[in-house]
């Protein structure tokens, strides 16, 4: 198999093939595994910043909705719905204001 980069993709035999491939791929539809490399047919490795970075989306969205059920997220959204804003959150997660002065 030989790779080559190019600027674009009309006119470039096999193209259209491949771009098919990639997009069912890309659902979930892919090559037989029989039939692959077996280099290919191991499951691929999972990456730790994409892990973190979905576990830190989900809790988020529990955040928010947490927030919109709550007394004073109510009170806030019928001033802004917009609220929590991305602002805001930006604002809340300072560290700075996280920690507690002991003195």
């Amino acid at each position: 198999m030989t790779l080559h980069w190019t600027a674009g993709h009309k006119g470039i035999e096999g193209n259209e093939d491949v771009d098919h491939k990639a997009k069912r791929a890309a659902r979930g539809k892919s090559s037989d595994k029989k039939m692959l490399p077996f280099y290919l047919r191991k499951c691929l490795l999972i990456n730790p910043a994409a892990v973190k970075w979905a576990h830190h989306e989900s809790q988020m969205e529990m955040w928010k909705d947490g927030w919109k059920a709550s007394y004073r997220g109510k009170h806030a959204m019928s001033l802004d719905e917009s609220t929590p804003s991305k602002r805001f959150l930006k604002t809340i997660s300072q560290e700075e204001l996280s920690r507690i002065d002991a003195s």
